[in-house]
């Protein structure tokens, strides 16, 4: 283990220092409101959780709205305290106010999804916000977050761990069992159907 400045903590000696900026791409591909496609927006993005189990109609909102991939790792930019990040369960559209981010290489998923929703960037993202009232963070300032981080390591983990494949179809199984409920529960509460 050596002491690295940047970090202000010893990390493995043949370990590298990055910022994020160099390992993902920001997605800002605009689209227009889509009635047929699932929308992800602050208002349905839980904190705490990168399982995003919820969304709207894609034409909630008349602007500000970009395409967003399956797996696309997300990160809401207002109020940053409130801790929603995560990653897109579905192909669909993204509000503006969430910083929409790909991986540059496919083996790093797994360490900058763990990344984007650690408390330590959080704590980042809180100390570069701008504005008292509702505190914003910029895609730019967030990517300025530097890692420690090792090729090698970081895709052996992508390679044991594939927990977004399970997540995202958890997501979608409980999304059409909530959809099977609400269409049968009224039919049994007026008889229409037996519990039997």
């Amino acid at each position: 283990m050596i002491f690295n400045k940047t970090l202000g903590r010893e990390i493995p000696e043949r370990w590298d220092v990055k910022k994020l900026r160099a390992l993902v791409k920001s997605n800002k591909k605009k689209t227009e409101p889509n009635r047929n496609k699932r929308l992800i927006d602050l208002s349905v993005m839980p904190g705490g959780t990168m399982c995003l189990n919820r969304s709207n109609d894609g034409n909630a909102f008349e602007t500000n709205m970009f395409e967003m991939q399956k797996f696309s790792l997300l990160f809401g930019s207002i109020r940053p305290y409130l801790k929603k990040s995560g990653f897109a369960p579905f192909d669909g559209l993204v509000a503006g106010t969430i910083h929409s981010f790909s991986p540059l290489c496919y083996t790093d998923w797994n360490f900058i999804a763990l990344t984007l929703t650690s408390e330590s960037i959080f704590d980042h993202a809180i100390t570069s916000s701008k504005g008292t009232k509702m505190p914003v963070v910029s895609a730019d300032e967030l990517l300025d977050y530097h890692v420690a981080y090792s090729q090698e390591v970081i895709g052996n983990f992508n390679h044991i761990l594939a927990f977004r494949d399970i997540i995202a179809k958890n997501i979608q199984e409980n999304a059409q069992l909530a959809k099977l409920r609400d269409f049968l529960l009224p039919m049994l509460m007026n008889g229409q159907v037996s519990a039997g």
